[in-house]
C-alpha cells in the first residue's frame, strides 16, 4: 500500500540547504568577486572529493552479501576510502596549489574529506534517513551559523574564508560524530581480508554516482580556467539556486523510488511523482523568470545578476532531473550497474564537452547549457536503457 508523503519532512531535510543557502547569500555581500569565486571553487571540490571518499560501497555490497554483517563490510570499506582520500588529498594539493590557493586554505580543504573516511550515512534506509538522521544532518551545516555573527564585524576576505573552511570541518567532524553515537560499535578495528571482493561488488555503482558528483560540479574548474575567478563567481549564484532546487526533487523523487521496491509498479510511482515535482517546477520556474534579476540583486548583490540567464537555462534542467533521477535509479536496484555507469559518463562527457565549446562564446551561460544537455542525455538515456533491459533482461 502506497505511503503519503510527509512533506514537513521533507521541508527539515533542507533545512542545510537553507543554511548554506543563507550563507552563500551573506558571503555575496561581504566579499570580492575574486573571493567568492575562490569560496565557492574550494567548495565544490570539496563537495566532489567527499562524496568521492564516502560514497556508500556499503548500501550495494550489503544487498548482494546479506551473510556478511554491517561490522564487517564497515571495517573492510574503511581501507578503501583510506586510499580513496589520499587519492583525492594528492590531487587537491597538486590543483590548488598550481592556481596559487593560500596554504592555509589548501590545507583546510584536504582536511574537509579525512572525516568521509568514516562516514556511515549508509545505516540507514531513505525512510530511516529522513526520520533518524535529519537532526544529525542538520549538525553538518550548524557550526557554519558561527560565521553569520562574524561577518559583520571581519572585513579581510582571507580571514573569512579561513573561518568558514575551519567551522565547516568542524561541521563534518560533528556529522560523523554524532552518526557514530546514534549507531555505536559499527567501526573497529579496520580489516583486508573482504576488501577487494567488496570493491568489485560496487565499483560500478561508485563510479557512477562519482560521475553524478563531477556533472554538477567539475565545470566549476572548467570556468575558472577558461573565464576566471570572477565568471565562476557568478555562475555560482546561479549554480547554488540550482543545487537547492535539485536536493529537494531529488529527496521527493527517492521517496518514490522507495514506493517502487514494494509497488513493483514503475510507471505508477514516477506518474505520482510527477504529480507533486511539476507543480512546484512551474511555481518555481513562474517566479525566476519575472522576479528572477530582482531576487538575486537582493539575496546576492547587484553584481550578480549577469546569473539570471544561467539561472533560467538550468530550470530546464531541473525540469528532466526527475526523470533521469527515478529511472537510473531503477537501473541500480534491477543491478545494471554497469549501464548505469554508463550512462552517467556518457552524460558527463556531454555536459564538459559542451562547457568546452561554448563558454568562449556564451561564457557561463554556456556551462548552464552544459549542465543542461548533460542532465537531458542522462535522462533519456537511462529511461531508454531501463526499458530496453527490462523487456530483453541480461
Amino acid at each position: 500500500m502506497s505511503r503519503n508523503i510527509n512533506l514537513g519532512v521533507i521541508v527539515n531535510s533542507q533545512i542545510p540547504t537553507l543554511i548554506q543557502l543563507v550563507l552563500a547569500s551573506l558571503l555575496a555581500h561581504n566579499l570580492s568577486q575574486q573571493d567568492y569565486g575562490t569560496f565557492n571553487l574550494l567548495k565544490n571540490i570539496i563537495i566532489m572529493g567527499y562524496a568521492f571518499v564516502s560514497f556508500g560501497f556499503e548500501r550495494t555490497v550489503l544487498n548482494l552479501q546479506k551473510n556478511s554483517s554491517l561490522r564487517t563490510i564497515t571495517n573492510n570499506i574503511v581501507p578503501i576510502r583510506a586510499v580513496l582520500f589520499i587519492s583525492a588529498a594528492v590531487g587537491m594539493l597538486i590543483y590548488t596549489t598550481i592556481i596559487g590557493i593560500l596554504p592555509l586554505l589548501i590545507f583546510l580543504s584536504v582536511a574537509c574529506l579525512a572525516p568521509a573516511i568514516f562516514d556511515i550515512r549508509f545505516g540507514f534506509d531513505i525512510n530511516q534517513t529522513v526520520h533518524k538522521d535529519v537532526s544529525i544532518n542538520v549538525m553538518r551545516a550548524a557550526p557554519l551559523l558561527l560565521l553569520i555573527p562574524l561577518l559583520f564585524v571581519i572585513d579581510s576576505g582571507e580571514l573569512i574564508l579561513t573561518l568558514h573552511f575551519i567551522l565547516l570541518l568542524g561541521g563534518y567532524m560533528l556529522y560523523v560524530f554524532l552518526q557514530h553515537r546514534h549507531l555505536p560499535g559499527l567501526i573497529g578495528r579496520p580489516e583486508t581480508t573482504h576488501s577487494w571482493k567488496f570493491l568489485r561488488l560496487g565499483i560500478f555503482t561508485f563510479l557512477g554516482s562519482v560521475a553524478a558528483s563531477l556533472n554538477l560540479y567539475l565545470s566549476s574548474i572548467l570556468i575558472e580556467a577558461r573565464l576566471g575567478l570572477g565568471e565562476l563567481a557568478i555562475y555560482s549564484v546561479a549554480l547554488t539556486i540550482y543545487a537547492g532546487v535539485l536536493s529537494l526533487f531529488t529527496l521527493i523523487v527517492r521517496f518514490f523510488v522507495s514506493e517502487y521496491l514494494s509497488s513493483d509498479r514503475p510507471e505508477h510511482e514516477f506518474k505520482r511523482c510527477l504529480v507533486l515535482v511539476l507543480p512546484l517546477w512551474l511555481l518555481i520556474t513562474v517566479v525566476f523568470t519575472f522576479y528572477g534579476r530582482t531576487l538575486i540583486g537582493i539575496v546576492f548583490g547587484a553584481g550578480y545578476d549577469g546569473a539570471y540567464a544561467s539561472v533560467q537555462i538550468l530550470l530546464f534542467s531541473l525540469l528532466v532531473a526527475p526523470l533521469s533521477i527515478y529511472f537510473n535509479s531503477l537501473l541500480i536496484i534491477k543491478g545494471s550497474t554497469i549501464m548505469f555507469m554508463l550512462v552517467r559518463y556518457t552524460g558527463l562527457a556531454v555536459n564538459l564537452v559542451t562547457v568546452l565549446i561554448l563558454t568562449g562564446a556564451l561564457g557561463i551561460s554556456g556551462a548552464a547549457l552544459g549542465m543542461l544537455l548533460g542532465m537531458l542525455w542522462t535522462a533519456l538515456s537511462g529511461t531508454l536503457v531501463y526499458y530496453r533491459l527490462s523487456h530483453n533482461p541480461i
